[in-house]
């Protein structure tokens, strides 16, 4: 009952186990409304909350991300300030101030998010918006330019990998294609040709070698990384280094000297455990690891 209620809408009350396809908006204070409350309602381009009777615009609802409301209140306070407050890094000359600065961002938008000195904070976004006009609308440039550079980018990106995901494709269908050519090229062989069978077979055997090291030589001279943002891949390639552990006891025989002395012949693992790769030498050396854990401690 509470979760139906959690769920419902504040202004119709009509809940999602009601109607399933209710659709919640949230807007500037955070509390949300069904669709149809906010048509109802919004005749007039404002009204107020029927919760904290905020005034609001029906232009400015949204989709309900998240079941708190004060989460949706302080996202949607963070995107409007940080449209104002949109300075960067290199916009100062000590990392001390870019700091005072970004603390300073944190505090407005922590006092209108929880309605600490609402109106003052107001007026000091007013005033710095005033006198910062031209920085604001540069950095907002500089910051659509590097949106648009990086949507171009992922786009290339995205672009290049399904270009050879289609290659690909149609790799395997002619590997497909060749294979059944080849197929059929050998059973007319070895019906009409006039050399033994031991002959066309080796022909065969010969004439797929040599095709398979073609491929081989072509496959490592075509052979391309996307790398996503980069064009070096400079990471080393990882070395397993098997863990040594002092088990306080006699040293365990190892799965192999298990195998070859018989001592799993009587250890039966049951199917669902075979599909995780549970197998009876894993079985039997844990079990004998636990047993010779601790007895010279």
């Amino acid at each position: 009952m509470d979760d139906a209620r959690s769920d419902s809408c504040p202004g119709c009350k009509t809940s999602s186990y009601q109607n399933p396809k209710l659709k919640f908006l949230v807007n500037a204070c955070g509390h949300r409304l069904c669709d149809s409350c906010i048509k109802a309602m919004f005749v007039r381009p404002t009204a107020p909350c029927p919760q904290c009777g905020t005034i609001l615009k029906r232009s400015e609802f949204r989709d309900h991300l998240f079941e708190n409301a004060d989460v949706e209140k302080e996202i949607d306070i963070r995107k409007k300030i940080l449209k104002v407050y949109n300075k960067q890094e290199d916009d100062f000359k000590l990392t001390a101030d870019y700091d005072n600065y970004l603390e300073e961002v944190e505090t407005i938008i922590y006092n209108l998010t929880n309605g600490i000195s609402v109106d003052e904070t107001k007026a000091k976004i007013e005033r710095y918006k005033k006198n910062h006009q031209a920085l604001i609308a540069r950095n907002r440039s500089k910051l659509n330019l590097e949106q648009e550079r990086i949507s171009t980018m992922v786009k290339a990106q995205m672009s290049e990998m399904e270009e050879k995901r289609e290659k690909q494709l149609l790799n395997e269908k002619e590997e497909l294609r060749k294979r059944k050519s080849d197929k059929e090229a050998l059973l007319n062989d070895l019906t009409y040709a006039d050399a033994s069978v031991d002959q066309v077979l080796a022909n065969y055997r010969k004439t797929q070698a040599l095709q398979l090291n073609k491929e081989n030589v072509l496959n490592k001279n075509s052979n391309e990384k996307i790398v996503f943002f980069t064009m070096e891949n400079k990471e080393e390639s990882y070395t397993y280094i098997p863990i040594e552990e002092d088990n306080l006891g006699p040293k365990p025989p190892s799965i192999g000297e298990l195998l070859r002395n018989k001592y799993v012949k009587n250890i039966h693992i049951s199917e669902e455990l075979k599909g995780g790769g549970f197998t009876a030498p894993i079985a039997c050396n844990r079990a004998i690891q636990e047993a010779f854990s601790c007895l010279l401690d």
